[in-house]
């Protein structure tokens, strides 16, 4: 039976936001709300090939999260794979796989949006992504 774990541990450093009395972006940790998840988070789709190779995967995504709530933006921070205790080397065949499909999840997510001054702003976010094969 396949396990996949998602955790989302969300590390917040603002975006650049625009008011008008201030243009710059406020400093890491001046959000006074962080974003949280709503409902239910979709999960990322294993890769059928690293699964069947028996290949696990931990991506870390950076998303911007818009002031609606929604993932405007997700890049791969970075990402290691393994098979037992062996890591893989960075150019191996299941690295691409599995951060399309971890991105292809997150940009399903929606967040309550962070908060400063009172005013919703768009905020980045640091969020790991585990890809435990049980098997």
């Amino acid at each position: 039976m396949k396990r996949l774990l998602l955790l989302v541990a969300l590390a917040v450093g603002a975006a650049s936001t625009a008011t008008a009395q201030d243009t710059s972006p406020p400093d890491d940790g001046a959000v006074t709300t962080q974003p949280v998840p709503v409902g239910r988070l979709a999960e990322p789709v294993y890769p059928r090939a690293a699964r069947r190779a028996r290949v696990s995967s931990q991506v870390i995504l950076k998303l911007c999260i818009r002031t609606d709530g929604g993932v405007e933006a997700a890049e791969v921070v970075s990402q290691t794979e393994s098979r037992g205790t062996d890591l893989l080397p960075t150019d191996n065949p299941y690295a691409p796989l599995f951060a399309a499909a971890a991105i292809e999840a997150a940009r399903q997510w929606s967040f309550t949006p962070a908060v400063l001054r009172g005013a919703a702003v768009e905020v980045w976010v640091t969020v790991p992504i585990r890809f435990r094969n049980n098997r």
